[in-house]
């Protein structure tokens, strides 16, 4: 059974024809041509009303069944029904509105242009007043009937002539808002003003029309200027933020794998009493400025850092720190092969102040002021052009404005992983680290190599040196990877001890180095393939490289003859990849399929039109590619799924 629309009652039924046969009228107010520069403030102060009168008719439920009680009431019924006709009347009245407003009505027939006048453009009322219409049409309510003797072919253009008068006017339909709000004037009806103001201004279709609309409704109507204004500052925030924020912000870290399980666990105990390090969690707790976890290459820093970053423990230790304050962890991970703001102290910058202003948004107009201002008041927000970025100066001045007593109601602690991959000088890195920790309510995890500059640096620094700590995990890593094969399985069997003492000479090998221990258990379980014996596999282990420069080499050396010219011109491929800088190659991302028309010996287009059709089949030519560089490329090539 379909629906029927059930009418207001009669007695509402004529108030909505009367506010209807208004509303109208106000839609269609002119303006000379000499006043263009005033019409659009002019007109919008009109809308503004006119998106009031729609806004009472929706907080009395004029049109629906359930209404407000006011228009039960008789006597409140008869006032709305006085105040809509008079001011019905005076809209109708020609001669008045010329002498009390200066607005001269015009008979145009439809087929006329309206070049000669300025024509209305309601940007804050037309959603509002369509919904209206929509329901108006659907009841079949009647509006008030035209003036009699006026051809309904016949269209009123009223225009204003005059900028006092049309104001004058503004100020009449005002006061027609005041005494209907009045009139209905139960906490009900008033208590949803403000989130009617707010579904109104976010209908606004740009900037330039909010800033109207708050401008023109300052000082007289606050709620629905508090309401533009909100929305103008929260644009104008989303634009710096976007603007500081980059492509790949969070890339090195998302795309670091976690860390073997059991791994890392001691990082966030307390240190045992024969090693020497600073502990971490009591860091966690109370430290401030900078801890510096120094790592050989390969060692496992930005694995480590990724691991204490996600750790729910990690966070339990900073609300101590934070005390009652909410602490928020931030995150840069430098990556000399990433695209420039991946490498580089701008980046850093950004990353910084993207963080932090996301967390305190209120901050954003003292820490970036020049981003600021060109957001919030010169230009449109929805623009795509960049704002100026903060110069070095202004990030200076951004760092001291946070050290300031009370500028900060939060603490922030962030991870910044591989100083040593900064594109420039490394005390030129650590001095913007220092710089940032200059207020008491932010410190910093870094992490870098040990080279020359970040231990004379970090001398008085709390710290650990990674490579000095690994070696129970590295064993942990190496047996648990030697385990998964079977053929270990046969020679715990054969001798248990010296099954167990390849695991540990290979741990030892790796001095450390995580990656090394990676490459090295793959060389080993390329023996174990080959079921060779403890002694061939004793001297696989001593044949392994320290050094990891040397272990590279290495691993290449041992990739079958038959295959280093494919695994050659893959390499090849990731490396230019990488090494690329344009604008238009920053994504540097080599995709499986791009591989794998290569590892066809096809290019992209041919490998497109020969290769299999459907979704499932391309999945599978890829599930090859990732086999093929696992058992060719000797662990020097992965996939990042």
């Amino acid at each position: 059974m379909t629906p029927v629309a059930v009418p207001p009652s009669p007695g509402n039924a004529s108030v909505a024809g009367a506010l209807k046969a208004c509303l109208d009228i106000l839609s269609d107010m002119c303006c000379i041509n000499t006043l263009a520069k005033d019409w659009p403030d002019l007109q919008t102060k009109l809308d503004v009303e006119r998106t009031l009168l729609l806004q009472w008719a929706d907080k009395v439920k004029l049109l629906n069944d359930v209404h407000d009680r006011c228009l039960d009431q008789p006597d409140t019924h008869s006032q709305i029904i006085h105040l809509l006709h008079t001011t019905y009347n005076m809209l109708t009245d020609n001669p008045g509105l010329a002498h009390h407003f200066s607005i001269i009505a015009h008979e145009q027939v439809d087929s006329l242009p309206d070049a000669t006048y300025l024509q209305s453009s309601w940007i804050l009322s037309k959603p509002r007043m369509e919904k209206f219409n929509s329901e108006f049409t659907r009841q079949n309510l009647q509006t008030l009937h035209v003036p009699d003797g006026t051809p309904s072919t016949t269209r009123i253009l009223r225009v204003m002539t005059c900028k006092a008068g049309f104001q004058y006017f503004t100020e009449n339909i005002r006061q027609l808002v005041n005494s209907l709000n009045r009139l209905a004037s139960s906490p009900n009806c008033l208590e949803c003003a403000a989130q009617m103001a707010a579904e109104d201004v976010k209908e606004c279709k740009n900037i330039d029309d909010l800033r109207k609309v708050r401008d023109a409704a300052k000082g007289i109507r606050d709620t629905i200027a508090l309401s533009a204004e909100k929305l103008i500052v929260d644009m104008a925030r989303r634009r710096v933020w976007a603007n500081l924020r980059f492509e790949g912000i969070h890339e090195r870290k998302m795309t670091l794998q976690d860390p073997h399980p059991g791994t890392f666990e001691w990082a966030l105990k307390a240190p045992e009493p024969d090693t020497e390090w600073d502990s971490l969690t009591e860091w966690l707790e109370s430290g401030s400025g900078i801890y510096w976890v120094c790592g050989k290459a390969g060692a496992g820093k930005s694995t480590l850092l990724k691991y204490i970053f996600n750790h729910p423990e990690t966070k339990r230790r900073l609300s101590t720190w934070g005390g009652d304050e909410p602490v928020s962890l931030g995150s840069y991970f430098f990556w000399k092969l990433g695209i420039v703001q991946q490498r580089t102290r701008d980046g850093m910058a950004r990353a910084v102040l993207y963080h932090i202003l996301r967390a305190m948004p209120h901050l954003t107009p003292i820490l970036v002021p020049t981003m600021w201002r060109f957001a919030y008041e010169e230009g449109p927000l929805e623009s795509h052009e960049p704002l100026p970025l903060p110069s070095v100066a202004e990030v200076k001045d951004a760092f001291e404005k946070m050290a300031e007593p009370g500028v900060l109601n939060m603490k922030f602690i962030f991870v910044v992983d591989g100083l040593d991959e900064y594109s420039g000088d490394g005390a030129r890195a650590v001095a913007f680290l220092q710089m940032l920790c200059t207020s008491p309510k932010i410190k910093i995890l870094a992490s870098s190599r040990p080279s020359p500059v970040f231990v004379d640096l970090f001398a008085t620094s709390p710290k650990l040196h990674l490579h000095e700590l690994v070696g129970g995990d590295v064993l942990q890593y190496v047996q648990d990877k030697a385990d998964t094969h079977r053929y270990m399985r046969a020679l715990r069997e054969v001798d248990e001890t010296m099954a167990l003492i390849l695991i540990e000479k290979l741990a030892e090998k790796a001095c450390g180095v995580f990656l090394g221990a990676v490459l090295g258990t793959r060389i080993l379980l390329q023996g174990f393939d080959g079921l060779e014996r403890f002694v061939n596999l004793e001297q696989r282990i001593e044949a392994i490289p320290e050094e990891l420069e040397d272990l590279f080499a290495y691993v290449l050396n041992l990739i079958e003859p038959c295959h280093r010219k494919q695994v050659a011109k893959l390499l090849r491929i990731c490396f230019r990849s990488k090494e690329s800088r344009s604008a238009e190659a920053e994504r540097r991302r080599v995709w499986n399929r791009d591989m794998a028309s290569v590892d066809e010996d096809m290019d992209s287009d041919e490998f497109d039109r020969k290769s299999e059709r459907t979704l499932k089949a391309r999945h599978r030519q890829c599930l090859a590619l990732e086999n093929r560089l696992a058992s060719r490329c000797g662990g020097l090539l992965e996939v990042i799924r």
